[in-house]
């Protein structure tokens, strides 16, 4: 499985814990990202401070407002495997809320449940996606402030 979905809370400091994780998937070559999110229209403004199309490009991103659905309901998450070209099962979705993992397993995603960097890094690894050694920012909040990942 080479491929992940991610749902993101937005906000600088998630950036400055989880960049060094992204940057490390994109110079592995192997995993292909996709961000699915419930953010209104305001994402743009979030993405032009925070420049997630370096990680993100627009195919790839996926927004609730523009599809017209909204996680937990499957169609969303099947948005997300579309803009990859993969069935679910090819897909590991990661995510803050439980109930979002939950409705992506029934799609017969993989899933992770993540609320800090440490446990993105964790779980990327379990996954085979990282290896153990992938480093962190030591930047002062970045043990909580991630929310909603890959």
């Amino acid at each position: 499985m080479n491929f992940l979905i991610a749902t993101l809370h937005l906000s600088r400091g998630w950036v400055t814990c989880a960049q060094d994780l992204l940057y490390a998937l994109q110079r592995r070559g192997q995993v292909e990202l996709c961000l699915l999110s419930n953010y209104s229209c305001w994402y743009e403004l979030v993405d032009a401070q925070l420049k997630l199309q370096r990680f993100f490009p627009p195919h790839r991103t996926i927004l609730s407002y523009r599809i017209g659905v909204r996680k937990p309901d499957t169609q969303a998450f099947q948005a997300a495997c579309d803009a990859l070209g993969l069935p679910p099962v090819q897909c590991l979705f990661v995510d803050d809320r439980a109930s979002n993992c939950a409705a992506a397993q029934e799609l017969g995603m993989r899933t992770a449940v993540c609320r800090t960097a440490a446990d993105l890094r964790n779980a990327l690894f379990a996954a085979g996606l990282l290896p153990a050694t992938a480093a962190l920012s030591t930047a002062p909040t970045c043990g909580s402030d991630l929310t909603a990942v890959l």
